[in-house]
């Protein structure tokens, strides 16, 4: 099993963060990435199918 975690914080006009977790655990890549816009999480075994989940993050915030 390998873990990896990758994270990046940009500042110019406006600011913006992007935060990336991957778990390969044999022949099965579980990966989930955030930044300021949306969320998203995969799902992949190689050579058999691949399943992607995107999420905008104003769906978790207020409606105001």
């Amino acid at each position: 099993m390998k873990a990896t975690l990758k994270g990046r914080y940009e500042v110019n006009e406006s600011a913006s963060a992007v935060a990336t977790f991957a778990i390969d655990a044999g022949d099965v890549r579980l990966q989930a990435s955030i930044s300021d816009a949306t969320f998203v999480l995969s799902l992949e075994k190689p050579g058999a199918f691949i399943l992607d989940c995107h999420l905008p993050t104003k769906m978790f915030g207020s409606s105001s």
